[in-house]
């Protein structure tokens, strides 16, 4: 969602207790059309507190790479040193249980193949070496 604390950073304040000096949340979002004119790729707002918001757009037929994204989006003005970001992400993973709601087996099935999946880091071409994935468990 474009609004709201994300989770990853939540739990990064939780478990660390620190805030950084700059924090860019970013929103990426896939639109029901095949293809998002650069001119409506990437919404920045800037939140105050050392925060801002950049809402990325991508059609269905692009593919998401957040790193490139954010460069265009630099030259608008944000100011961003993409060689000294880290990305934050949250991660939930899924545990099947005997409660009532799915019958078991589809909750495994379903389980592996949230496992099975392209991870968000590959999938939003995000850089391996500045990612740090911060999870939580869902019972389901």
């Amino acid at each position: 969602a474009a609004e709201g604390v994300p989770h990853a950073l939540r739990y990064n304040i939780r478990h660390n207790k620190v805030l950084h000096e700059q924090n860019v949340i970013v929103t990426v979002q896939f639109e029901r059309v095949p293809f998002v004119d650069a001119a409506a790729h990437a919404d920045i707002v800037d939140l105050g507190g050392g925060f801002s918001r950049i809402v990325l757009r991508y059609g269905f037929m692009q593919t998401a790479d957040v790193p490139e994204s954010l460069s265009r989006a630099e030259h608008r003005g944000k100011g961003l040193d993409l060689d000294d970001v880290s990305f934050f992400l949250g991660r939930q993973t899924i545990i099947p249980t005997a409660l009532p709601g799915m019958v078991l087996w589809r909750e495994r099935l379903f389980a592996l193949m949230v496992r099975s999946a392209e991870t968000p880091m590959e999938f939003l071409k995000l850089p391996t070496g500045r990612v740090i994935e911060l999870g939580s468990q869902v019972e389901i």
